[in-house]
């Protein structure tokens, strides 16, 4: 079926979005894995993106960071991002977890937090001015990250190092973050701090565009799902709808 002409696809979008990334093309040497996805992210909403392994989830990830060439548009809160870099997008006030989670193992957990403040100047300055986010809240949050503060972050368990990378760009005080398979091999009781960080995360404001493999855990974070096939969005709907479009599942989901 045609992303376009799926029924589900956008019909929210008239609302203004505090993001959105449009007919974004992009891949990976000749191999072209986007076709034109399209998404969009209102302030303080969670929006789920689901898909089969290898329709470009966590390649849509990258190219909205700028960590890999794309064409398409970009806005945050308006303001056209297309010709912008890697820094210029967190300093719009983007972070990102990625899925290999990307912690300075040779840094301590102190260290890598620290690495999250914001940077001098006016973005910085005013990311700073709004901060809620801090060291001693996320110690506070997580005592196993406060007894291990000066250890280097690579001796950290898996569990660990994910809430280290999450506690860490939150630390830039964004005001989205894009998050990317943060349960991946985690245990269940790790899985349960992740899930109740991001619902603090959606409490306090922030907006997340998640990435997550676990259909319950999705559903159970999300305010509205989207769904990738073929390297575009093929169903955008609340998670009732969602749950009541059970071919969507069948048909771009299940194996």
């Amino acid at each position: 079926m045609n992303a376009s002409s799926h029924p589900h696809v956008a019909k929210s979008a008239n609302m203004t979005p505090l993001f959105s990334a449009s007919d974004i093309v992009a891949g990976y040497g000749q191999s072209r894995v986007l076709h034109g996805a399209t998404i969009h992210v209102r302030r303080g909403e969670t929006v789920g993106l689901l898909g089969r392994n290898g329709v470009g989830r966590s390649t849509l990830l990258k190219a909205i960071m700028k960590l890999l060439p794309a064409s398409g548009a970009i806005e945050m809160d308006g303001a056209p991002l297309g010709e912008a870099k890697t820094h210029d997008m967190s300093r719009a006030g983007i972070g990102y977890v990625p899925e290999d989670r990307a912690i300075f193992p040779d840094l301590t957990v102190r260290e890598n937090l620290s690495v999250g403040l914001p940077q001098r100047g006016r973005a910085g300055s005013a990311a700073r001015e709004r901060a809620t986010w801090t060291e001693e809240e996320f110690f506070a949050m997580f005592p196993n990250l406060k007894r291990r503060a000066d250890v280097a972050g690579g001796v950290l368990s898996g569990g660990e190092q994910q809430m280290l990378t999450i506690c860490r760009t939150l630390m830039m005080q964004p005001r989205l973050i894009l998050v990317d398979e943060p349960t991946e091999g985690l245990s269940l009781s790790m899985v349960d701090q992740v899930a109740q960080l991001l619902r603090e995360v959606a409490r306090r404001g922030v907006a997340v565009l998640l990435v997550e493999q676990k259909l319950t855990i999705a559903l159970g974070l999300c305010d509205r799902i989207n769904v990738m096939g073929h390297g575009r969005i093929v169903f955008d709907g609340s998670v009732d709808e969602f749950e009541n479009n059970p071919s969507v599942r069948a048909e771009w989901l299940e194996v």
